[in-house]
């Protein structure tokens, strides 16, 4: 004969009965939905942070790629090397005024060109007016940086004009643009804003050196 053996809840010490929850795992389950409600409303709100954050750099990239072609069509009674060499001191002035990197993110791949910090880019945009091509920037510009931007302006000739806000005007004449613009190369740059780097570099081969 087979004999079946019934328990009840209160020999295994649960007080509840067959089927049912304890109430200690219900409060459980409120505090987890809790926690997974703010974890939710947290990654909805980054998500729409990092959207603005890309729409507004976007929108920036736009604006300064239309100014650019502005800039570029407006010269175009000019030598096409003039022309290219307009829109190239734009990101040199910016290197130039900016926060900038000379290696990989990661800190460890030296880079063949300057890498402005996106954070703290100063934008610089260029026009024609007149007999002149015109940079603006707003800043504000650092008193260092100021340093190095007087130092080129001098070298070039061209023209600069320094605000009580940290703004800064230069003016290149058109005439002698190729000279003046020449003066702020990328590779002067360099020198001013990492001369350790630079002196460094100059014994090693360019191959050692990456674009990104």
């Amino acid at each position: 004969m087979v004999r079946v053996l019934r328990h009840s809840s209160r020999e295994y010490g649960t007080g509840q009965r067959e089927g049912r929850r304890p109430h200690f795992l219900y409060g459980q389950q409120g505090e987890r939905g809790r926690e997974e409600k703010a974890l939710r409303g947290k990654i909805i709100e980054d998500i729409a942070k990092k959207e603005t954050e890309f729409r507004e750099n976007l929108d920036k990239v736009l604006d300064a790629a239309a100014s650019q072609l502005a800039l570029y069509d407006a010269l175009a009674n000019e030598r096409a090397a003039v022309q290219e060499k307009a829109i190239e001191t734009i990101a040199n002035l910016e290197k130039l005024t900016s926060p900038t990197t000379w290696v990989s993110r990661n800190g460890e791949v030296p880079l063949r060109h300057l890498e402005v910090i996106p954070e703290t880019r100063l934008p610089w945009q260029g026009e024609v007016v007149g007999g002149h091509i015109v940079y603006r920037c707003s800043g504000p510009i650092d008193e260092e940086a100021k340093s190095r931007l007087e130092a080129l302006a001098k070298t070039s000739g061209a023209d600069l004009q320094l605000d009580d806000f940290g703004g800064a005007r230069l003016i290149v004449h058109t005439s002698r643009a190729e000279r003046e613009m020449d003066v702020f190369a990328e590779d002067n740059v360099i020198r001013l804003t990492h001369p350790e780097e630079y002196a460094e570099r100059s014994t090693v081969p360019p191959a050692a050196a990456h674009e990104e």
